[in-house]
């Protein structure tokens, strides 16, 4: 598929999702970062469908890329440490194959559980996280003075 054609596709996927959340009330209210969109683009009670389509696409975007990012520093340590890896698909054995889990078989509760359980998957992702992390600034203003080590 074409840039284009995935971008027409994300388009009718987040209109879907907004066209549902705003029809049921119920969900969410500013629990996640659709509802915050919605609500950013809410103008006397009404939704501006084009500014939060462009909203959905920067965050999908946004959170692919983050993801992407992430599992290739992931890949990289893993070949750098054999040891790592080996352990790693100890757990995945163990677990996924142990269980009979499949992406294309099983339901989402029982991968979801299969993660869950993946102890040693999970300190690996954060270690990457602390080592490598996608955010690579945050800008901070301080709102008093600071003396460290004497210097303000």
């Amino acid at each position: 598929a074409s840039a284009e054609q995935m971008l027409i596709q994300i388009r009718e996927m987040g209109t879907q999702l907004i066209l549902e959340r705003i029809q049921n009330p119920n969900v969410g209210k500013g629990k996640d970062a659709l509802d915050t969109i919605i609500m950013a683009n809410e103008k006397n009670g009404e939704i501006e469908m084009e500014p939060c389509l462009d909203d959905f696409v920067t965050m999908y975007e946004a959170g692919s890329e983050t993801t992407a990012r992430t599992l290739s520093f992931i890949l990289a340590e893993l070949t750098r440490h054999p040891e790592i890896q080996a352990t790693l698909m100890k757990e995945v054995d163990e677990i996924w194959v142990g269980r009979g889990i499949s992406v294309q078989d099983s339901s989402n509760d029982e991968i979801i559980a299969a993660l869950k359980d993946m102890v040693y998957l999970d300190a690996v992702i954060n270690e990457i996280l602390r080592h490598r992390g996608v955010a690579v600034a945050g800008a901070r203003e301080l709102q008093q003075d600071l003396e460290v080590l004497g210097y303000n």
